[in-house]
């Protein structure tokens, strides 16, 4: 790109990219797996999509020696290297008596179907804003690590190790428990996780003046690990909600959660990231919206041909 506009027109199609290959491979999922195997497979999913905003500041201080370009020649890479594994490792999965017309009309009519679910509504909701109670620490990693924590641009791992390793912990949990809880049961006992996490967040951040390490983000670990229990959850619960619109419903389920992360990263992150004690505040409060968002729910009625929790 030799002007910003072109830059930033690449850069939107590189998202509209990046998006469908999670919303796909959630779908497929449940096309391929049911019963505790979908628990455990959308757990190792779920695990890779916490772990890649994490490792991505990694990664970007680890290339900032090669100048900005060679951050965009490693995604370049990247992509290659999947749409390699894609063509030949991937199969079609969704039965051809299940698949929908790709027409505008009926695409917006399976999305008005989805949304005019309130269950679907909270849950998405309580997805979005569980991962914004991390995500806030992630996107706040430049003051969180520079200034509050005092380390320099190559030791971003200070704050995204033990978040990735909350989130790999709590992928490995929920394969651990696929058919021994309830979906249900799985949700609460991550939120449980989170609430502990939390507490111990916010002990710290108003009981000092800054943050020190590695007590100041064993916490986000803990949370991070809340999250990674319930969020695969969540989203199988969802998608058994309609189950011939597996791909719609992944789609606007993930739409959704970005949405909601999107504005926290944006909006609400800049506001607070100044002070340790707002951050824990804040996430403590998204954590808070998240559980009520999932307690709403919890009584709402399912659609049509909904199928039973996983």
């Amino acid at each position: 790109a030799g002007k910003l506009d072109q830059f930033l027109l690449f850069r939107t199609i590189q998202g509209l990219s990046a998006g469908a290959g999670s919303i796909v491979g959630r779908a497929l999922i449940r096309d391929c797996y049911t019963g505790p195997q979908a628990q455990k497979v959308m757990s190792l999913v779920h695990m890779l999509f916490g772990i890649a905003p994490a490792l991505a500041p990694m990664v970007g201080g680890w290339l900032l020696p090669w100048g900005w370009p060679a951050t965009f020649w490693f995604l370049v890479l990247l992509a290659l290297l999947l749409l390699l594994l894609t063509a030949r490792v991937l199969p079609e999965t969704h039965p051809p008596s299940q698949r929908q017309p790709l027409h505008p009309v009926a695409l917006m009519a399976g999305y008005g179907e989805l949304l005019r679910s309130a269950r679907f509504r909270w849950l998405a909701l309580a997805a979005g804003f569980n991962f914004s109670a991390v995500f806030i620490y992630i996107s706040s990693a430049p003051v969180v690590v520079l200034e509050h924590l005092g380390f320099s641009e190559q030791q971003f791992a200070s704050l995204f190790v033990p978040v990735i390793g909350g989130m790999v912990l709590g992928s490995f949990c929920v394969g651990r428990i696929a058919g021994r809880l309830s979906s249900a049961q799985g949700v609460r006992l991550g939120y449980l996780a989170m609430f502990v996490g939390l507490s111990w967040n916010l002990l710290q951040a108003l009981s000092s003046d800054g943050m020190s390490w590695p007590w100041g983000v064993l916490p986000i670990g803990l949370i991070g690990l809340g999250t990674s229990i319930a969020f695969p959850l969540l989203s199988l619960l969802m998608l058994d909600l309609a189950p011939t619109r597996r791909g719609g419903n992944s789609s606007l389920q993930m739409f959704i959660s970005l949405a909601v992360i999107s504005i926290v990263a944006g909006a609400l992150a800049p506001l607070v990231n100044h002070s340790v004690s707002a951050l824990a505040i804040s996430s403590a409060s998204l954590t808070g919206i998240g559980w009520l968002c999932w307690r709403a729910g919890r009584y709402e009625v399912a659609l049509p041909g909904a199928q039973s929790s996983v």
